[in-house]
C-alpha cells in the first residue's frame, strides 16, 4: 500500500482474477477482492473515446494493472481506490 503523511494507505491492485463482459474481479494488496462493473462506473462519466473500454466488451477485456491501478491500452485508467469504492464486495471474501 502507498502511504500519505496522514498515515492513510491507498490500496493497490495486485491481480485481475477474472474478466466477464464488462465486469472485472480484482484483488488488492490487502487481500480484498472486488467486482468492478465497468458499465456502472462508465455511466458516471461522459462517453468519449477515452472511456470507451467501459462500454466495449472487446476493449474492456484488455485491462491490465499499471502502477497499482486498473488501466487499458488506450490510456484510460481508474485509480485503485475508485475500483475499490465502486466495486462490489466479492461474496466469497470475508472481512473486506
Amino acid at each position: 500500500m502507498t502511504s500519505l503523511k496522514n498515515n492513510y494507505r491507498f490500496r493497490r491492485l495486485t491481480e485481475i482474477l477474472r474478466i466477464d463482459g464488462l465486469r472485472a474481479t480484482v484483488k488488492f494488496d490487502d487481500g480484498c477482492e472486488r467486482v468492478f462493473d465497468g458499465a456502472v462506473y462508465g455511466a458516471l462519466l461522459p462517453r468519449t473515446e477515452l472511456t470507451r473500454p467501459l462500454i466495449d466488451k472487446s476493449l474492456f477485456k484488455s485491462a491490465f494493472i499499471d502502477n497499482g491501478n486498473l488501466a487499458w491500452p488506450n490510456g484510460f485508467d481508474v485509480f485503485s481506490e475508485e475500483v475499490y469504492n465502486h466495486g462490489g464486495r466479492h461474496p466469497k471474501v470475508k472481512g473486506c
